[in-house]
């Protein structure tokens, strides 16, 4: 039930009697919840694996992948949503990102204008400044606060950039185009009214980023731009529909256990003297 993650905490807090009814449910599969408590979308589910990067410890790969949805079928799916009244709407790429189809996302911002909070888990690397006021317009128009945009960020060196991300094109360039690009988001956020659109910074760590140097360096790249936005570090979970040889090597060059984590993350937070209630 994903209890000890964000979306858990938040399900928790936010819908209490919801939660209660889901874990009785997941116990015994009596008495279903009447509605979702919050529904994932992927805008280009219908494609191959399509994103800016190949990271080293995507899982993507080893996704089955359905047909997915035209602009006009996510409309009408947006509004049988909305007549079902579920409170919440994430837009995420099942490892690949949704910013990819600008006419796509764009349509379904329309679609959530006035009824949904911006939820949009996303790279930085297109979030170009029409794409970045089309965010902003649509979090103001949300009947409530709640907005955000989790941003995977992780590493400010191009040569680690490189090693984990595999950009399609020159890495420092695309690096740089990212780095522009938030920015420019943190300036044209920080005067909004509060609550309006959260933003904060998600760094998946790896062996290849996690180094005190590389964390240290991350930090304090945030804390220089914006006195606001909050950076989250996570660890990568097994991939349990890879074959074995991925395993292997996933456990052997990329993964680092949670208590490792804790101590590198610690350690990069007291060095950086990045705010503690920023940083989780």
């Amino acid at each position: 039930m994903f209890k000890y993650n964000d979306y858990g905490k938040s399900f928790q807090q936010e819908a209490p009697e919801f939660w209660r009814r889901a874990v009785h449910f997941a116990r015994t599969g009596e008495n279903p919840p009447d509605q979702p408590y919050q529904v994932e979308i992927h805008p280009l589910s219908r494609r191959t694996h399509i994103c800016h990067l190949r990271c080293a410890d995507c899982h993507g790969r080893f996704l089955q992948r359905g047909e997915g949805l035209d602009s006009n079928n996510y409309a009408i799916l947006l509004r049988d949503l909305k007549a079902l009244q579920v409170p919440s709407i994430v837009l995420s790429g099942a490892y690949s990102d949704p910013t990819m189809n600008d006419a796509m996302l764009w349509g379904i911002l329309d679609n959530l204008r006035g009824t949904w909070p911006v939820k949009l888990h996303t790279f930085g690397i297109n979030l170009n400044p029409l794409l970045r006021r089309k965010i902003i317009e649509t979090a103001l128009a949300a009947p409530e606060g709640g907005s955000y945009l989790t941003i995977s960020k992780l590493t400010v060196d191009p040569e680690v950039y490189q090693a984990l991300c595999h950009p399609m094109q020159n890495p420092e360039l695309v690096l740089q185009e990212e780095e522009e690009n938030l920015k420019a988001l943190f300036r044209e956020t920080e005067s909004l009214p509060e609550k309006k659109l959260n933003v904060r910074i998600n760094c998946r760590l790896t062996k290849i980023n996690s180094h005190r140097e590389q964390l240290v360096a991350l930090l304090a790249w945030v804390k220089a731009y914006s006195p606001l936005v909050s950076v989250r570090f996570t660890t990568d979970y097994f991939p349990t529909l890879a074959p074995e040889d991925y395993r292997d090597y996933f456990y052997r060059e990329l993964f680092v256990g949670a208590a490792e984590a804790e101590g590198m993350f610690q350690d990069a937070l007291e060095k950086s003297y990045f705010p503690r209630d920023r940083a989780s």
